[in-house]
């Protein structure tokens, strides 16, 4: 549970957004692999990051003038 707890955790809400955005993919895959773990404790560990992440993302992508994450907000919210 190390992996998943201490490391990626810190890895999605400590890394410079840039290089984050870069790579991104490989920490969602860890996270969707995460998801089919046969430890409870894990999968709940990875769908509640994958949530805080995803909403992390678009808030900051926003903040930074991404007009494409703007316009999915104002389709969500339709």
């Amino acid at each position: 549970m190390t992996f998943y707890d201490v490391v990626l955790r810190h890895w999605l809400t400590s890394m410079e957004i840039h290089a984050l955005i870069k790579y991104e993919h490989h920490f969602v895959l860890y996270l969707l692999n995460g998801l089919s773990d046969e430890i409870p404790e894990i999968a709940k560990a990875s769908i509640e990051m994958l949530e805080s992440h995803g909403h992390n993302m678009r808030d900051a992508l926003i903040q930074m003038g991404d007009e494409k994450a703007e316009e999915d907000e104002k389709m969500s919210m339709s």
